[in-house]
């Protein structure tokens, strides 16, 4: 794995000589810097919580299980082009689970707003479980998104059937 060396990767890959492990570390490597850098952005200008770094640490060690049980999973089928596959999956993927999110957290503030309209008042100390619901809720999305990246990964890299010409979900059949 070349750290600074970007010639001779890209050599590498022109002559391929780069395996999909080898594309999967990069991969991974990748994600777990973005993930890591991307979470000093999360908190910008918020007091410092013990549950930022919480949630941060619950994100990255979800980030590394999720690709690298979706690595296995596609190791496991044809073992090609794992990389491709994650970038392409995670485009819907990430739009389902945002507009389903979404959804929930209207239906959460609909609740919550309403329960405070009513006149009724949240208990004493309640920081702390708002800190936990974020860390639960905010670790239910990437669980989300590599669970469904796992399960398409092992259904796209299983071999092909003698004359099988598409793989079709019973949801996508119904599509128009």
């Amino acid at each position: 794995m070349y750290w600074w060396n970007v010639s001779k990767l890209a050599e590498d890959f022109r002559e391929g000589r780069v395996e999909e492990k080898e594309r999967f570390k990069y991969f991974l490597a990748t994600s777990i810097v973005w993930a890591l850098g991307a979470q000093p952005f999360f908190y910008y200008g918020q007091t410092f919580k013990i549950a930022h770094v919480i949630s941060a640490a619950v994100f990255v060690t979800v980030t590394i299980i999720g690709i690298t049980v979706c690595y296995r999973a596609n190791r496991t089928g044809d073992n090609t082009d794992f990389v491709g596959r994650m970038i392409c999956l995670s485009w819907p993927i990430s739009i389902k689970l945002a507009v389903l999110f979404s959804t929930i957290v209207v239906i959460l503030f609909g609740v919550i707003f309403t329960v405070v309209v009513l006149g009724l008042k949240l208990k004493p100390g309640s920081s702390k479980a708002m800190d936990a619901a974020g860390i639960l809720f905010g670790s239910l999305f990437p669980i989300c998104y590599y669970w469904l990246i796992y399960k398409y990964i092992t259904l796209v890299a299983r071999p092909k059937a003698p004359g099988a010409s598409q793989l079709t979900s019973p949801v996508e059949s119904l599509e128009v």
